[in-house]
């Protein structure tokens, strides 16, 4: 039995049997799973682990229970990758199901259909999106229009209540 530390968690161990990933629980001082993971990976940020068995991937909460994703393209690629990349902001995070990007909370319900082409990080109750006619805006957390699109090249997200932007009209960044 090979033991794998996950990093930003000093709770839970991924032990590693004849090719089959189970977590541990230090806290708990027990498996809140059997060995039956191909892939996973802890997401601190979402206090879940993303996991992989066979083509299935879900969500696995710190009890060892298991938490669906809506719509989920198995062929994607691993999703632990993605959701790595990004972390869980406010408790939101776009997501991919192979062909379109949409958002889901930490509870894994899907609040923003998929519908985009990309959307970015989540700030100040904005997301920065791109249509897939290349058209850029900002939506919120419910998928209303905030800032239209078609007015820019190219959005950034907020910080400090300023975006970097570029102007379709003038071609000035803003």
């Amino acid at each position: 039995m090979d033991k794998i530390t996950f990093r930003n968690t000093k709770e839970f161990i991924a032990s590693l049997k004849d090719g089959k990933y189970a977590i541990y629980s230090i806290k708990q001082n027990k498996f809140i799973t059997d060995y039956m993971f191909d892939k996973i990976s802890y997401i601190p940020s979402g206090n879940y682990f993303v996991v992989k068995q066979n083509d299935d991937i879900y969500l696995v909460d710190n009890n060892g229970k298991r938490k669906d994703f809506p719509k989920l393209n198995p062929n994607n690629c691993f999703l632990a990758e993605v959701l790595c990349h990004y972390r869980f902001r406010e408790g939101l995070h776009a997501i991919s199901n192979g062909e379109k990007v949409g958002v889901i909370t930490q509870t894994g319900k899907l609040v923003v259909p998929y519908m985009y082409k990309v959307i970015r990080q989540y700030s100040e109750g904005l997301f920065s999106v791109t249509t897939f006619d290349n058209q850029e805006g900002y939506i919120d957390k419910d998928n209303n229009v905030i800032i239209p699109f078609g007015e820019y090249t190219s959005c950034s997200c907020f910080k400090d209540g300023k975006a970097l932007v570029n102007s379709k009209e003038q071609g000035k960044v803003y």
